[in-house]
């Protein structure tokens, strides 16, 4: 979904209206295909009408077409881990707590990364997110409920990041 907004930012962000006309779907339809709320793909059939709409070329749909039966694939037959709170640790910045994780699969220049952090009880100033590459990730989602923070980083065009592959978080203290 990030990937498929991110198309349409990049091809000069057409309006519903405008989608409508060029893909022939409700924009009701359209706007809930491209909310910033939707999780899941819609049907392949709406993506690749989107991603026409946005001007990918014929070729272009096949990998659209097998990124999104990998995504499927993924879906249905892999549980989603439960989310497990990050251990906090001290930083060099007094009243600062974070955490420095893994990246589970190899990056490649170019790719976009998201990140997903569920803090409970974390202080209410901002969040930061970087990787030994040097990228730093942007908030596109933020949430506080109950004194749990919510917030969803993503990084578009990332640079593959060094030896050992981290992702470090950091966020002030109650």
């Amino acid at each position: 979904m990030c990937r498929l907004r991110a198309f349409k930012a990049w091809s000069g962000n057409p309006s519903l209206r405008e989608l409508e006309r060029r893909t022939g779907l409700p924009r009701s339809t359209l706007s809930g295909d491209m909310s910033p709320q939707r999780s899941r793909l819609p049907p392949l059939a709406r993506v690749l009408a989107l991603a026409t709409a946005f001007g990918a070329p014929t070729e272009e749909l096949t990998r659209w077409r097998a990124a999104w039966q990998r995504i499927q694939v993924r879906q249905q037959s892999v549980e989603p881990p439960a989310p497990t709170p990050l251990a906090a640790s001290p930083l060099d910045v007094a009243a600062t707590t974070g955490d420095s994780s893994q990246i589970k699969s190899p990056v490649t220049k170019g790719d976009t990364l998201v990140v997903t952090l569920i803090l409970a009880g974390a202080g209410t100033g901002p969040i930061t997110v970087r990787d030994t590459a040097g990228n730093r990730y942007r908030a596109i989602r933020a949430e506080t409920n109950d004194g749990t923070r919510l917030t969803v980083f993503t990084l578009f065009d990332a640079m593959p990041p060094d030896s050992p592959d981290r992702i470090t978080s950091s966020w002030p203290s109650p």
